[in-house]
């Protein structure tokens, strides 16, 4: 895939967003506005599109803030491009910092009996 680094990115450009060391977020998958949020089809192919851009590192770090199913598009597209590590962070309202939760498990398919 692209660079060996770690592509911060926001789900949504719904907010202003920092990194919990200042850094803004600058790349968004889906736009401020999204017309139709239950479009699952139409959402799996903008993250797919957008995660198979040059330059994206097999590492994500993915800021979210609501919009569920644009959520859930980005992590099937992510799998369906061969992403290797997703950790999705979530904003703490209580000390304003970002949270990670490592989801790269459901990036990979084991058979569990």
């Amino acid at each position: 895939m692209g660079d060996l680094g770690v592509k911060h990115i926001g789900l949504c450009n719904r907010h202003e967003m920092y990194q919990n060391n200042g850094t803004p977020i600058t790349g968004f998958i889906f736009p401020k506005d999204v017309a139709e949020p239950l479009n699952f089809k139409h959402h799996y192919g903008v993250a797919f599109d957008y995660l198979l851009r040059p330059g994206h590192a097999n590492e994500i770090t993915l800021y979210v803030t609501g919009l569920t199913p644009l959520l859930t598009a980005t992590l099937l597209a992510a799998k369906a491009v061969g992403i290797e590590t997703l950790k999705v962070m979530h904003f703490n309202r209580d000390t304003e910092k970002w949270v990670a939760q490592d989801v790269s498990a459901l990036l990979t398919f084991k058979k569990v009996l």
